[in-house]
């Protein structure tokens, strides 16, 4: 019996390394988590295949009766291209038929608004960014405009998620698009892009400014993805000129020494990064 028991602990040995193997390769491979998650998303753009027949609603769908035939014939397959732009904070969802098999994405000279037969328009509240335990983006807002699929829109919270790869050139994975109240679609994949924010504080002429004036400039345009500027020092003596911009007069109303400055920058979706310069005020 001591040999079967030594070849079952040697398979079982082979199956654990086996697996151990596996784990390493997902923990390095394209399927990688990210460490820190992205301070915000700056736009994306995807376009998937939607199969109908698996959108849940309670609610029956009302479409043109040619948009129904031609899909139920399967003479035209559903699309579904999703946009959104920070600097706007609109998202869209918009439905189109094409050919089966056509390229996916659609070229990018396609008029949508002219082909779309249904559509949302969604002002975006916030965007949340997670590492765990993959890459991931949630959206959620509210609909200011859309084609009554399932009835008026209008109003409806609406939430867009979806994970990402870490390519070179990401893909998309577990979309999934829900009108509260109304209808979910799900898709398990989609070619597209992503540009994802950077929020970095940066001071130039830090970490010590030197200055002979009481007055000194701080200058903070070198920041990247910054929304609001907050200056502050736990020194008294120090007034700060243009509070809320990206450069501002301090004026040293102390004696000569070293003043620590904070500054804090904070995005549009409310993440924040901190930096501190000394100034050195020698007259």
């Amino acid at each position: 019996m001591k040999p079967k028991t030594h070849f079952v602990s040697l398979r079982l040995g082979i199956l654990l390394a086996v697996g151990a193997t596996a784990l390493t390769a997902q923990s390095t491979g394209p399927d990688a988590t990210c460490t820190t998650p992205p301070s915000g998303v700056s736009s994306f753009l995807m376009e998937h295949v939607v199969d109908v027949t698996t959108i849940k609603s309670t609610f029956t769908p009302s479409l043109p009766a040619d948009v129904v035939t031609q899909i139920f014939s399967g003479a035209k397959e559903v699309r579904s291209r999703i946009a959104y732009n920070q600097a706007t904070k609109i998202l869209t969802n918009d439905l189109f038929l094409v050919d089966p098999g056509s390229p996916d994405p659609s070229p990018s000279s396609l008029d949508i608004v002219k082909v779309r037969f249904g559509y949302i328009v969604v002002t975006v509240d916030k965007v949340y960014t997670s590492c765990r335990p993959r890459p991931s983006v949630s959206l959620v807002g509210v609909i200011d405009d859309g084609y009554p699929v399932f009835g008026n829109p209008t109003g409806a919270p609406y939430t867009f998620s979806f994970g990402y790869t870490l390519d070179a050139t990401p893909s998309f994975r577990d979309i999934v698009s829900d009108a509260g109240g109304l209808a979910l679609v799900y898709a398990e994949h989609a070619p597209g892009s992503i540009s994802f924010q950077t929020l970095n504080a940066a001071i130039a002429g830090g970490p010590i400014v030197v200055t002979k004036s009481p007055m000194v400039t701080l200058n903070a345009s070198g920041t990247t993805g910054a929304l609001t500027y907050t200056w502050s020092s736990p020194f008294w003596g120090l007034a700060f000129i243009d509070q809320g911009m990206p450069s501002t007069r301090v004026w040293i109303g102390a004696g000569a020494g070293d003043y620590l400055v904070n500054l804090t920058v904070r995005n549009a979706d409310g993440d924040q990064s901190t930096t501190t310069v000394t100034i050195r005020y020698q007259p």
